[in-house]
């Protein structure tokens, strides 16, 4: 990516991660990142929107400001295996996102483009870099960090809970990787992360690794 916007890789042994469902991975750390991203904007002054898109993209204004990528990789030489959570925020420059095709995505946006920024970005990217790993890092210490003494269902609704403050619910989204470019409607979003969504017949189905646009 260009120089000036945030990248971060925070890993994460899977064993630590052994109190929640892993499909609310990513909704948690979707909103460490809004919240972040909106502390900046307000600082400068910014009243864009900030907003989660299911599950882990952030928007501001409704075009697409980070994304996150969770992996998961074996380590032969400790036999661990780990959580990749790749994190990427744009704080100078917005990619150009193809709005036609299979890969099609969601306009997207920077915090450069709604307040003054100074010089060329790094510093704040750094520093929001920075403020990012070390939430997760504390939400893992703190909330989900032994299992055994943690009561799972107490850490799962607060992610859910969290999530759904961030969330722009009842707005109409198309179904990228569906055929005929089906249009739903978020209306909740389950225990274990999924997403309740109605179609336009009123019907509702649950959405586990769907891409919305």
């Amino acid at each position: 990516g260009r120089r000036g916007n945030a990248f971060v890789t925070v890993c994460v042994p899977s064993s630590r991660i052994v109190s929640i469902p892993l499909t609310l991975l990513p909704l948690k750390v979707g909103t460490v990142v809004a919240q972040r991203v909106h502390e900046r904007l307000r600082e400068r002054k910014a009243l864009a929107k900030v907003a989660v898109k299911w599950p882990n993209d952030v928007l501001v204004d409704d075009k697409k400001i980070a994304g996150i990528l969770i992996e998961n990789q074996y380590d032969e030489a400790t036999k661990e295996s780990w959580y990749l959570i790749g994190i990427g925020v744009n704080v100078a420059h917005a990619p150009k996102i193809e709005l036609m095709g299979p890969q099609r995505g969601r306009m997207s946006t920077c915090i450069a483009n709604h307040c003054d920024s100074e010089g060329d970005g790094v510093e704040m990217a750094q520093a929001l870099a920075f403020d990012i790993a070390k939430d997760i890092h504390d939400w893992v210490a703190a909330s989900i960090g032994g299992g055994e003494y943690v009561d799972k269902s107490i850490v799962s609704e607060g992610i859910i809970r969290e999530w759904s403050e961030w969330a722009e619910f009842g707005k109409e989204q198309v179904l990228r990787d569906k055929p005929g470019n089906v249009v739903v409607t978020p209306v909740g979003i389950e225990p274990d992360g999924r997403l309740r969504v109605r179609q336009r017949n009123g019907s509702e189905t649950l959405l586990a690794a769907d891409y919305l646009l």
